[in-house]
């Protein structure tokens, strides 16, 4: 019988001025991802509408898959993600939902470059979570 564990990887967007990542997964050794390493990996953009509470949000994201940063480290077998930023931004995301969802790590929004601490994952088709 397979043991559940609640949170098999849990990776923690810890940002601060090396604009890297920490990334922490059972049964691995902590990393450091900075985004300079990943810019081989494929660009992905796209748009977002948001509607939250009468709030009406249209931006345009930039970023690399989730799944192929955590391929690229990896990071393959899951049941669920838990990403956090210290500004407080959680998302959460199982191994089906990586996915359905396709989730990218965005580092531009709107054009513009994100500083370290706003780093966002984000989905082009699932609203956030937190």
């Amino acid at each position: 019988m397979k043991k559940i564990l609640f949170i098999l990887c849990f990776i923690t967007i810890i940002c601060g001025s090396l604009n890297a990542i920490s990334l922490i997964a059972d049964g691995l050794p902590d990393q450091i991802i900075k985004l300079s390493e990943l810019s081989h990996l494929e660009i992905v953009k796209f748009d977002t509408h948001r509607d939250k509470r009468g709030v009406v949000s249209d931006d345009a994201w930039e970023g690399y898959f989730l799944k192929d940063i955590l391929n690229l480290y990896n990071v393959t077998d899951y049941e669920m993600l838990e990403i956090n930023s210290d500004d407080n931004y959680q998302v959460k995301y199982s191994l089906e939902e990586v996915e359905q969802y396709k989730p990218i790590l965005a580092y531009k929004r709107n054009g513009k470059t994100l500083k370290d601490h706003n780093l966002r994952v984000v989905s082009e088709t699932r609203m956030d979570m937190y």
